[in-house]
């Protein structure tokens, strides 16, 4: 919707550059040696790194170092540089549309005419034809997509002295202010819950202030890169590294969120109040039988019978092939038709059987299932054979490990 700020910067840096220097180094010198291994190209390919020199930045009154000299003077102008990066349009619009109290009070206090300007233009920017904003001004009876830019950053200002000033028909409500969201900090949910009546701002702040603007991210990466890059692999290119620690922490990432829904299906699950009662209570009215409908579902249906894909598969001496026969029968336990045991199918083995001359047809050559006693141990040593038909023809009667729904007809029967 909008062109993300981050995306428009680039910097390279080098951690083994050398931040020392005598007393006789120039200025310039000091400023520019963080880059000399860079440009040396010793560790680097030209393809992957272009480098940028570092100039001296441009102190402000408040940031002058004074007769600062060495390591700390080193260490102050990174700093400066990096904090002309750090200071781009959608941090400092996430700043001051934040409701955090002491950001709320730091922009009370520090907010300055240059940081409106670079607001503005975060919020014409935002704004830009086609408009995605389909708001109403009611106050000017059109549309924001209507409005020119003077219009729209007029508007954009008199919502924002309500919020500032906590006033107004919409931020005039002290209850809003109490809401957890102050406390925990999270000022795009609270926009989102009250905001929504402004035709500007709401929509401005949104957006900017979803941006992950702490060191979270920062530390989620150099994690990353920790990770991708040690040992052997300690002497990876730059290029090398970011694209290994992105596939690693976009991971983490993916795994994180897949444990938070199943733990949140799990706890769904198990809860079971007053409210399910009653509802039981309602249906027994109706002659339901709430029992039977209680009954979980099978955690797993077998078939048992040769399936049309089993009749390739079992004569087949591939990984796949076999790989299917291991997921249907491993862990299915039936009994032994010679000394009556209960034998277990193992979930990683298979035994192939080769066609000999005496079999011609081909009926007992092929993949069969390895069983084990249950009761006794897992050991390959330990484990016999079985044609998968003799699995199929001794499960009556035998408890399985889970709970299992058998279909012994092709067209369905029980």
């Amino acid at each position: 919707m909008y062109a993300n700020a981050y995306d428009d910067e680039e910097v390279d840096c080098d951690d083994d550059a050398d931040v020392g220097g005598s007393d006789d180094e120039s200025e310039d010198d000091i400023h520019n040696s963080d880059f000399d291994d860079v440009s040396s190209g010793s560790d680097y390919d030209e393809d992957e790194v272009t480098p940028r020199k570092a100039t001296p930045p441009a102190y402000k009154e408040e940031e002058d170092p004074g007769e600062m000299t060495g390591m700390a003077r080193v260490m102050f102008d990174a700093w400066v540089y990096r904090k002309q990066v750090l200071d781009h349009p959608n941090s400092i619009g996430s700043w001051m549309l934040s409701i955090d109290p002491d950001i709320r009070q730091d922009v009370k206090e520090r907010c300055v005419e240059e940081h409106k300007q670079i607001l503005k233009g975060v919020v014409l920017r935002l704004h830009m034809s086609p408009c995605p904003n389909e708001n109403y001004v009611r106050t000017r009876g059109v549309k924001v997509s209507e409005l020119d830019a003077e219009d729209l950053w007029g508007v954009f200002l008199d919502e924002w002295h309500q919020f500032k000033t906590q006033s107004g028909d919409i931020y005039g409500k002290p209850e809003i202010w109490e809401d957890e969201c102050v406390r925990l900090g999270d000022s795009k949910r609270w926009h989102r819950r009250y905001s929504d009546m402004t035709a500007v701002l709401g929509f401005t702040a949104m957006r900017v202030t979803s941006k992950p603007n702490g060191i979270g991210e920062c530390e989620r990466t150099w994690r990353g890169v920790k990770e991708v890059k040690g040992g052997k692999k300690s002497h990876l290119k730059p290029r090398q590294t970011k694209m290994r620690s992105i596939c690693y922490v976009s991971s983490s990432m993916e795994r994180a969120r897949l444990h938070r829904e199943y733990k949140l299906q799990r706890d769904a699950q198990c809860e079971f109040n007053m409210e399910d009662l009653e509802f039981n209570a309602g249906l027994l009215k109706h002659g339901v039988d709430v029992e039977t409908l209680q009954q979980k579902s099978p955690q797993r249906i077998f078939r048992a019978y040769v399936e049309k894909w089993e009749e390739a598969a079992r004569h087949e001496r591939k990984d796949d092939a076999k790989d299917g026969i291991l997921r249907k029968y491993g862990g299915i336990r039936f009994r032994d038709p010679v000394n009556g045991k209960t034998m277990e199918v193992h979930h990683k083995e298979c035994f192939w059987q080769g066609a000999k001359k005496s079999d011609p047809e081909g009926e007992t050559w092929g993949w069969h299932v390895e069983a084990f006693d249950p009761a006794d141990s897992e050991e390959d040593e330990d484990m016999e054979p079985f044609d998968l038909e003799i699995v199929h023809d001794n499960l009556e009667g035998v408890v399985q490990k889970e709970d299992i729904a058998f279909f012994y007809e092709e067209h369905g029967g029980k």
